[in-house]
């Protein structure tokens, strides 16, 4: 199977593979607890106002996830921050600790509860 190309799993749900990166090729798959649906992304797209909450650029946005899928981040408002393409490669794929940092705070101004393992999904407890 190619990059980015679609599979079923042993249980009939898609998958999208990628090869080549990190996982070697390991089926990675959205759950509905790491999913944002399309609702939440516009709830934090009109939160942050339409903006990369880090370099302030407008235009194309993406729902950076604070805590990663691979780490059991929910797709929820609580765990999500509006990053311009390269601010989010940036913090996926480079340093990223100055953007973390920031989303942290900017989190925690908004949300005076949060805390960084309430924003994992917790086989069992449905959240």
């Amino acid at each position: 199977m190619g990059k980015d190309e679609k599979s079923k799993s042993p249980d009939g749900k898609a998958q999208t593979g990628t090869r080549g990166e990190k996982g070697h090729g390991r089926m990675r798959r959205q759950t509905k607890f790491t999913g944002i649906s399309p609702a939440v992304w516009r709830e934090c797209w009109e939160r942050d106002g339409g903006i990369c909450r880090h370099c302030g650029k407008g235009g194309v946005l993406q729902a950076c996830h604070f805590v990663s899928r691979a780490r059991g981040g929910m797709g929820i408002t609580t765990n999500l921050v509006m990053l311009c393409p390269e601010c989010h490669r940036e913090m996926d794929q480079g340093d990223g600790k100055e953007i973390k940092r920031e989303m942290r705070e900017y989190l925690q101004s908004l949300y005076p509860l949060w805390s960084e393992e309430n924003q994992k999904y917790t086989k069992g407890t449905g959240r």
